[in-house]
């Protein structure tokens, strides 16, 4: 095959699949370095514990923005009906 008669390297994909990154791409070392991370992560903690995060976080969440509040409120409540 001549090289006019080449599709480009975008069109061609990896010889590996979808999954894996294409070899012949440049990757930065802050690239690989973050690829690497990513891959531990979501090796290690895996859908489960992504959902595990959410939930906590969203418990914060509630914990912060509804009962702190509702907690100075009903303390704010209670001093005014102790000073009354």
């Amino acid at each position: 095959m001549s090289e006019l008669t080449r599709a480009p390297s975008s069109e061609l994909g990896s010889r590996f699949g979808s999954r894996f990154v294409d070899p012949r791409v440049a990757v930065t070392p802050s690239q690989a370095a973050l690829n690497i991370l990513r891959w531990r992560w979501h090796r290690h903690v895996g859908v489960f514990g992504v959902v595990g995060l959410v939930a906590l976080v969203l418990a914060g969440g509630v914990w912060f923005g509804v009962h702190e509040p509702a907690q100075a409120e009903t303390e704010r409540l209670l001093r005014a009906k102790v000073n009354s």
